[in-house]
């Protein structure tokens, strides 16, 4: 009886995981970012899962404006800057048409992906970010810019 139960539990465990991965595929293959880059975040989602489980040691990538960022295995962000060539495309392209120069002001900033999409339309960044092990992550990022940022590791209301 119980080997049973295991069998059905596992084919229920393994119905998910694929249904999600069919979501998440679809996710990347509709993506509007992604047009003409489609079979090219594929592979990248592959080979990013297989990074993640085997290396799982940061990866150095360049996002589309040129700037470098720092991929880590445990982000959701890092996954995203992996599946989309610009990831929360709809947002960032608005935030890009109508920033330009002045001052940045980051709150939530994770790991500054925000800030580092944006960063050749700003001359400054202020980062604030409270979580302890994406706060130094941020500053890690921000140091590969060549513009003047602050990371805080407070949070703010």
């Amino acid at each position: 009886m119980q080997s049973r139960e295991r069998q059905r539990g596992e084919y229920r465990r393994y119905a998910i995981l694929s249904e999600n991965s069919r979501y998440l595929l679809k996710s990347i293959w509709h993506e509007e970012s992604n047009r003409k880059q489609r079979v090219k975040r594929l592979v990248l989602f592959f080979a990013w899962q297989v990074w993640k489980r085997i290396v799982r040691a940061p990866i150095l990538v360049t996002l589309f404006n040129g700037s470098q960022f720092r991929a880590y295995p445990d982000c959701q962000s890092s996954s995203a800057v992996m599946y989309t060539r610009i990831p929360d495309s709809h947002d960032i392209l608005y935030l890009r048409a109508h920033v330009w120069e002045g001052t940045l002001i980051d709150v939530g900033a994770n790991l500054g992906l925000v800030t580092l999409l944006v960063a050749d339309r700003v001359q400054h960044a202020l980062l604030f970010e409270p979580n302890p092990i994406a706060a130094p992550r941020a500053r890690e990022n921000l140091a590969l810019l060549e513009f003047w940022t602050t990371a805080y590791r407070n949070g703010l209301s």
